[in-house]
Parts: C-alpha cells; sequence; structure tokens
C-alpha cells in the first residue's frame, strides 16, 4: 500500500512537471511530443477552424484585441494546424556558443550588453548573448531585456539579408494603394562579426522606395551602434535632393503614411536600450503560420558569391480583400491562408524611453522556441488601445546544409481606432512579381550605408 502511495505521487508530480510550461529553450528533441501535449492541453484538433461562433474555446491563446476585435467582431477564422518538423531556432547554433556566454555578459544600467570581465561593451558578439538556462526569467529583473537582446541575436545569424517587399493599404472598403520598397539589413554581430567596424556598429539598415512614382528614390537609413547610443537616422529626399537627419523618435512615425512604422519589422525593430522592458510571464498561444509552411522548409540556392537566393513562385498572403468576391461581413483584411499552431512563449512589456516616441506601451508576444516576435499591442501615449501587428515566419534552409533558422513572410497591422490596416508580404510572389529575397549575402558593401551613398542612388 505504501509502495502504492509513492508511486502515484511520483506519477502526479511527474505529470505536474510534464504540463507545467518550460521557460528555457527545449531544442529540437522532443519537439513532436511537446506538439501533441500542447495540442491536447487546450483541447485542440487539427483542421478545427474557429471564428464568432466557438471562439471563447480560444481566447485563453490570443492577444485580447485579436480575440475581440479580429475574431469576435471582424469575421475572422482561425484554423488549428501543426508543424511536421522542428520550427524553432537550431540546436547546432543555438549550442554552440551557449556554454562560453554563460555568464560572459550581463546589462548596464541602460540595458546595454556588456562584458562581465571588462564592464564595456562586447565587439564580435556570436551566438545567444544570454542563454535562457543562464538566468530566471521569474526573478530577474532585466529578464525583458534579455529575451530582446536574444531575440536580436538570433536575428543576426546571417551576415546580411535583403528583400523585397510591398505595403498595401486596406480600408473597409477594401484594397486603397500600395508602395513598394527593398531593405537591406548589414550585421556587425553574429554571422557579420568578422566585418572591419572602426564605426562600432551593431547594425545597418537601408530601406529604399522603388515606387509608386512620387517617392521612388527615397531612402532610409539606420545606423544601431553597440554601445547602446540612440539610432541614428537619415532620409534621402529626391525631390529636393536632400538628406535629413533623423533621431531615434522618427522611427515610430508612420512609414510613407501606412500604419506601419520602421520599429514594426520583425514585430520589433527598435533598440531594446530605448524601451523599459518588464517580463509579464510565459503564456501559451496561437502562433500564426503561412498553410504550406506547416509542411515545408524553405531551401534557398548558393549563388556563386555565397548569397542564398530563396525561391519565389508563391504567395505569402491571401486576405478577404484579395478576393474576386470579398466577404462584406468580414473586415477587408483578414487573412487567409494561415493556420494557427498552439505554441508557448514569453510577453514583454515595453515602454519607450523617449517623450516623442508616438507608441506607448507594447505587448510582444514571442515564440519560445524560435525566440520570434509573433504579435505586438501598441497603445498610443495617452494609455489607449491603438493597433495590433501579428508576424508570419517562414522556416528557412540555406542549401545544402540542415535548417538554419526562421524569417518573417508576411506582416499586417491593423489599426483598430481608425479601422484600417496595412499588410505587407515579403516572401514569395505578389501581383506576377517575384521577390528577392537573399541571405547571408554581401553584394551591397559597408560604402553604401552612408548619407553620401544614398543620395546618389536614385540619380
Amino acid at each position: 500500500m505504501k509502495r502504492l502511495f509513492i508511486v502515484s505521487i511520483l506519477t502526479f508530480f511527474l505529470a505536474g512537471l510534464f504540463l507545467q510550461p518550460c521557460l528555457a529553450w527545449k531544442g529540437s528533441e522532443g519537439w513532436e511530443e511537446r506538439q501533441n501535449a500542447m495540442l491536447e492541453k487546450h483541447g485542440l484538433k487539427v483542421g478545427e477552424v474557429y471564428d464568432a461562433s466557438n471562439g471563447s474555446k480560444i481566447k485563453h491563446l490570443l492577444p485580447e484585441s485579436v480575440y475581440n476585435k479580429w475574431l469576435m467582431k471582424g469575421g475572422w477564422k482561425f484554423p488549428i494546424g501543426k508543424f511536421d518538423y522542428y520550427y524553432g531556432v537550431e540546436d547546432r547554433w543555438m549550442k554552440k556558443h551557449a556554454k562560453a556566454n554563460a555568464g560572459k555578459y550581463t546589462l548596464d544600467s541602460n540595458a546595454v550588453v556588456i562584458e562581465v570581465a571588462t564592464g564595456k561593451f562586447p565587439i564580435g558578439r556570436t551566438g545567444i548573448t544570454f542563454p535562457m538556462d543562464s538566468f530566471d526569467v521569474k526573478t530577474d529583473p532585466k529578464a525583458g531585456h534579455k529575451i530582446l537582446h536574444n531575440g536580436f541575436s538570433v536575428q543576426s545569424v546571417t551576415s546580411a539579408y535583403f528583400r523585397d517587399f510591398t505595403v498595401d493599404w486596406v480600408g473597409i472598403g477594401g484594397y486603397e494603394k500600395s508602395f513598394f520598397a527593398w531593405i537591406n539589413y548589414f550585421n556587425y554581430e553574429g554571422g557579420g562579426a568578422w566585418k572591419p567596424n572602426p564605426n562600432l556598429f551593431k547594425q545597418n539598415d537601408l530601406l529604399y522606395f522603388t515606387g509608386p512614382h512620387d517617392i521612388e528614390g527615397a531612402v532610409n537609413l539606420s545606423w544601431k551602434y553597440l554601445d547602446g547610443s540612440p539610432t541614428k537616422g537619415f532620409f534621402y529626399v529626391p525631390a529636393i535632393r536632400r538628406v535629413k537627419r533623423l533621431n531615434g523618435a522618427n522611427r515610430s512615425d508612420p512609414t510613407q503614411g501606412s500604419d506601419f512604422c520602421v520599429d514594426d519589422s520583425n514585430g520589433f525593430a527598435g533598440d531594446p536600450e530605448s524601451m523599459e522592458a518588464k517580463y509579464i510571464g510565459q503564456k501559451d498561444f496561437l502562433f500564426p503560420v503561412l498553410e504550406a509552411d506547416q509542411h515545408r522548409v524553405l531551401k534557398g540556392r548558393r549563388a556563386a558569391d555565397g548569397t542564398y537566393v530563396m525561391p519565389p513562385g508563391y504567395s505569402a498572403v491571401k486576405a478577404n480583400y484579395l478576393n474576386n468576391n470579398p466577404d462584406p461581413n468580414v473586415d477587408m483584411w483578414a487573412l487567409e491562408g494561415i493556420v494557427f499552431v498552439p505554441r508557448t512563449g514569453y510577453q514583454v512589456e515595453l515602454f519607450p524611453k523617449d517623450p516623442y516616441y508616438n507608441y506607448g506601451k507594447q505587448i510582444l508576444w514571442i515564440d519560445q522556441e524560435g525566440l520570434l516576435f509573433v504579435y505586438k499591442e501598441v497603445d498610443d501615449r495617452a494609455g489607449e488601445y491603438w493597433k495590433t501587428a501579428i508576424v508570419m515566419y517562414t522556416a528557412l534552409q540555406y542549401g545544402d546544409d540542415k535548417y538554419v533558422g526562421n524569417g518573417a513572410a508576411a506582416y499586417a497591422m491593423v489599426d483598430d481606432k481608425a479601422h484600417h490596416a496595412s499588410i505587407a508580404p515579403v516572401m514569395g510572389s505578389w501581383k506576377g512579381y517575384d521577390f528577392r529575397s537573399w541571405y547571408n549575402t554581401n553584394r551591397m558593401k559597408p560604402s553604401a550605408f552612408t548619407p553620401q551613398a544614398i543620395s546618389t542612388m536614385s540619380r
């Protein structure tokens, strides 16, 4: 009897451990069992579709705005899916520097990454900055900032990446207009740590507008610094052939009048040092992904110069407004062709230190296995809810190498105050045009990321 009692207690204890969400990154081992357990935990089955008639069952798995505004009032549908493969940060990359980096870095009073040994910011940092098992997210007062820095260290796994994209304005009447552009990120950490870096940059990014005609040739350039200094920005105005200086707060201005701002890239592209960041807790949620991406890893072709070229030939965005006969009872911007996979993640609350930053409080929903910024709920400066961003990511494989990581495939930003949205496909093909999507590319040289260079690009 005593033995049976002990076995029962152990069984209950172990089951409790299994059902508790794990705060650390787990990797590919046991991924399928974890995915099945997540479906079972929430009573979900692949192929089920949730809408306003039965959506209360998934209310706890969605941001409040997504549930109340999109599902219950906007007519959105939420099909349940699952992955056929491990979807997260590749084991090899995550483990490569984890042991060496554990305890190597800390944050100063401004949330700047510094070396414990020297008290100075690192140059040539690679790998995950703060291995997830090296700090306790529940008790570490800097956990929010550490998770943000980890997300950026995952994004910098490539030395540079380039992509075309478009942004559609969508109102209650449907499609309104578009702009077209390309963007190039140039990293000096992670995959780009080998580059000469006399200016002590963390990252440069260059956004070039290709159309329509009235904005063609406009260029937005940003310099991010290793020491946590505010991002410096420059904007070339082709009509007057002048370069304007920008500050960090300008990154929260509407991009060409759309619902997006520059800091919405990849969910959040601002400086962690520019934000107060508070870890809220761990949260299971419904992770959005393109239907096809449940079953495939997108394989790039290695070009002669070492660039990995991702294939086009598929549509990264399907939505009500794109249909021949849009449903008038559904938000015109309601996304289609995506499924939602139950996963676990982190919630981090951000608040800008700069009083001129347009956003107020922001809640980031971050995928635990991929360290991806998936949802962002945004309040205005008065503290009222304003808008929500959603990002769909595609798993990427570089040539014949193993699965490496994830890249954003499409975005939507829904302004629930203005009843308006902006939709941005950034991979695949769009309205007859094949987007260029290049990873580990050095086709654009460091000299291009200067105010002098951007003033000559459109001439």
